[in-house]
């Protein structure tokens, strides 16, 4: 609708009793001057009516009229007089086929995988449903819940609003969650879950369906919901964390790895997903951030701390960062991507952030302290070095060399952990350049990134948390030979 003049446009809109049922949305409003409003509007037939009824002509009005500034819609539900009316044309397409297949009756959309969703009755809990539009119109939905006054639960919808274009499907998240009041024995006649569902033409934009038409339950579809009541072993926790809280050495300045185990404790499928406070002092970096673990099983975080460049020195071992981890029960049709979207304060844990004493800033040393090779033009030469880890820590390492290095070396092993106080020989081949010139004295740096690991870490955790700022690096030392030397 589009107010053509300079004026505030009052506007209602109205039908006829006894012809099929309009709804409109908005009904009734003021439109300011030279503005444009969107409005939805609904069509729903009688019950039986024959095909040919359906081609008979049908009318919608529209009251309109100019208004002074400050009149209110609430003023104009009465005003339906003809004369200021203007009919909206009504066009039914007859071109399109049947909508409903012969096994889906006069339903627009089928649940299936699963049927149903299923939730814990005393936990908060996570589950899925697929819904498919068995026509051939693009249909409109809206999931929503009716509890009771006195339910005891509350539902998170992840897409609560959306548009199936034909013969298609989308699996929706939904989320229940549990409040004090709930108990084992608690009853549910009231706790319902609806999706409300309507043929929509093509114009018509997901945003146009959040309204209260959307809201109708005589044209909406209850969803089947299913308790499964939770044994009392499994009743307060559901997982727990060896060690019961993320260490790291007191490096502050460090790009530090801590590694801690998160294991369900029940019978059931358990999604998490970590979090932390955005007030930290420092990133904290987890692989994998999320997941789902099968009844009874182990998943092994890594966590990588980084100090933020803003960020003030610590000046003692108490560490006021915050990381949680979150946790409820799920069914095995929700996806990892659903955990992402929904972490509610109740439902997570908070894990103490601890700094254990070290003796020194550096961890690691090199013997000797540089890497030497003859200068041989297009010669493949090898050289070696030591590794010693000079704390009481595992050190994780991993060789890099910068890319303007003016030849490749390749590093035997190029990564691992160190135990504490021990020595890794490291067995370097040089592969010169082509290009290389052989008055070349020194022009490359040999890079090791290190960081202090827990005992349990793996090699394989530190190859995504490389940084050349925490690297520690020694020279490369080029060494001209004599002709004679040389020669063969």
């Amino acid at each position: 609708m589009v107010n053509i003049t300079d004026c505030y446009v009052g506007f209602n809109s109205w039908s006829f009793m006894g012809i099929d049922a309009w709804y409109t949305e908005p009904c009734r409003g003021i439109l300011p001057p030279r503005s444009t409003q969107r409005m939805l509007v609904q069509c729903v037939p009688k019950e039986n009516e024959a095909e040919e009824d359906m081609q008979c002509k049908k009318s919608i009005f529209l009251w309109n009229m100019i208004v002074a500034q400050g009149v209110e819609s609430s003023c104009l539900i009465d005003q339906l007089s003809d004369e200021d009316s203007k009919e909206l044309p009504v066009i039914f397409n007859n071109k399109i086929s049947s909508p409903f297949t012969s096994a889906s009756g006069d339903k627009l959309i089928r649940l299936d995988h699963p049927a149903g969703l299923a939730f814990p009755q005393n936990k908060t809990g996570l589950s899925s449903i697929n819904i498919v539009n068995v026509t051939n119109y693009y249909v409109g939905f809206r999931l929503f819940s009716k509890p009771g006054k006195d339910a005891a639960v509350t539902y998170h919808m992840f897409t609560e609003i959306g548009i199936l274009a034909p013969r298609s499907d989308q699996r929706l998240a939904v989320a229940r969650l549990t409040n004090e009041k709930e108990t084992q024995d608690t009853t549910y006649n009231d706790d319902k879950l609806f999706i409300w569902n309507s043929i929509v033409s093509e114009g018509i934009k997901v945003s146009d369906l959040d309204g209260y038409i959307s809201l109708q339950i005589e044209q909406s579809i209850e969803l089947p919901l299913i308790f499964d009541k939770i044994t009392s072993s499994t009743s307060v926790e559901v997982i727990k964390f060896e060690p019961p809280q993320v260490c790291f050495p007191f490096l502050p300045s460090k790009r530090l790895l801590s590694s801690i185990k998160i294991v369900n404790i029940t019978d059931y499928h358990i999604g998490f997903n970590t979090q932390v406070d955005e007030t930290n002092v420092a990133l904290y970096i987890t692989e994998p951030p999320c997941g789902i673990l099968p009844p009874g099983s182990t998943r092994e975080l890594v966590v990588t701390r980084v100090a933020k460049e803003d960020a003030p020195e610590l000046e003692d071992m108490q560490c006021k960062d915050k990381y949680f981890v979150w946790s409820c029960v799920v069914t095995q049709d929700v996806n990892v991507s659903d955990l992402i979207r929904y972490m509610p304060e109740k439902e997570r844990k908070e894990l103490p952030i601890v700094f254990m004493e070290t003796s020194s800033n550096e961890l690691i040393q090199f013997d000797p302290p540089e890497l030497s090779f003859p200068l041989l033009p297009n010669q493949r030469v090898l050289s070696s070095t030591k590794i010693v880890n000079i704390t009481d820590q595992y050190i994780s390492f991993r060789v890099c060399t910068k890319k303007s290095n003016s030849a490749r070396y390749n590093a035997n092993p190029s990564e691992g952990i160190l135990p504490p106080l021990s020595t890794q020989v490291i067995l370097v081949t040089r592969i010169a350049e082509e290009k290389e010139l052989e008055g070349t004295q020194c022009n490359g740096k040999f890079l090791v990134w290190n960081g202090i690991v827990t005992e349990d870490a793996k090699a394989s955790d530190v190859i995504d948390n490389m940084s050349e700022t925490k690297c520690t690096g020694f020279l490369i030392l080029l060494k001209q030979q004599t002709s004679s030397s040389i020669s063969e």
